[in-house]
């Protein structure tokens, strides 16, 4: 288990967070651990906690954007960088 995917694990423990990090050259604000967040569409692989869903071998944060309207969405966990908890 890589290590942003333990402190993702650890971060949940206390409950809903926003998460800041940069992604394909951007920076995002994404709400996590949200009820919102898990129950976006469209629902695919396989949601292993409130933020993190696998599929295909690739392990995926799951979460609102705030940057984006507040639409649910997915990142890729291994593109995740500068990450802010």
């Amino acid at each position: 288990m890589s290590n942003m995917i333990k402190t993702l694990n650890k971060m949940l423990d206390k409950g809903t967070k926003i998460v800041s990090f940069d992604y394909d050259g951007e920076r995002r604000n994404v709400l996590v651990g949200a009820n919102g967040a898990i129950l976006g569409q469209p629902t695919w692989g396989k949601q292993i906690n409130r933020a993190l869903r696998i599929h295909r071998g690739s392990t995926y944060l799951v979460g609102i954007d705030n940057n984006d309207q507040h639409i649910f969405k997915t990142f890729n966990v291994n593109k995740i960088v500068n990450p802010s908890f």
